[in-house]
């Protein structure tokens, strides 16, 4: 008799799947069809775990945004923490770190966000999900800042305008690199989001 996999197992797997094909094919071109079969299901598998194309691009972009955040964090996470570090050395630690989610991406990840964008504003149930998604990684960016000392006592709200504001930036940075290596530079990256902390850090 055949084990059922576990249902997290089987989530792991179409998430597996469905990054490749989002990097690949792009999200309007990628299958579900072929997603699933790739992972070794039916489509409806795919349904019953995450709704829909939608909520599966949604799930797939969140579940990277949130790996790359959270390796940028580590490289910050004493700065944010240690005395006597300046406001000047912080900004420039905190620039690098959400800096090296852009010097160091691979593949289509900033462009696919980007296409999510597009297709958003065309179609409701897709931007209600980029609502979601949207709404997800700015909670994560601030729950990252608030569990450090140095932003523990920051207004909530101003936190989370700080991370919406720095995303929006990232994000089209991000694309402009992908898009303009050769005119966006490291140099620029670092300068661009450094003048952006400078202006909004506590």
């Amino acid at each position: 008799m055949a084990v059922r996999p576990r249902s997290a197992d089987v989530r792991a797997d179409l998430l597996h799947h469905a990054a490749r094909a989002f990097e690949h094919e792009g999200y309007v071109k990628a299958s579900l069809a072929r997603i699933a079969a790739d992972a070794g299901y039916t489509k409806g598998a795919v349904y019953s775990g995450f709704g829909g194309k939608p909520q599966l691009f949604a799930e797939v972009c969140a579940t990277e945004f949130e790996r790359i955040t959270t390796e940028a964090m580590r490289g910050v996470a004493a700065a944010l923490v240690e005395e006597g570090v300046g406001r000047e050395e912080l900004t420039r630690r905190l620039a690098e770190a959400l800096g090296s989610t852009v010097l160091n991406a691979s593949g289509q990840w900033p462009v696919l966000v980007h296409e999510f964008q597009a297709v958003a504003l065309r179609d409701d149930v897709v931007g209600a999900e980029y609502a979601a998604f949207s709404e997800r990684r700015r909670a994560f960016l601030v729950e990252l800042l608030e569990n450090h000392e140095r932003f523990a006592s920051a207004d909530h709200a101003e936190l989370t305008r700080m991370a919406a504001l720095l995303l929006m930036l990232v994000h089209t940075v991000a694309v402009e690199r992908h898009l303009r290596p050769d005119e966006v530079d490291r140099e620029t990256v670092l300068t661009s989001i450094e003048t952006v902390i400078e202006a909004l850090l506590p």
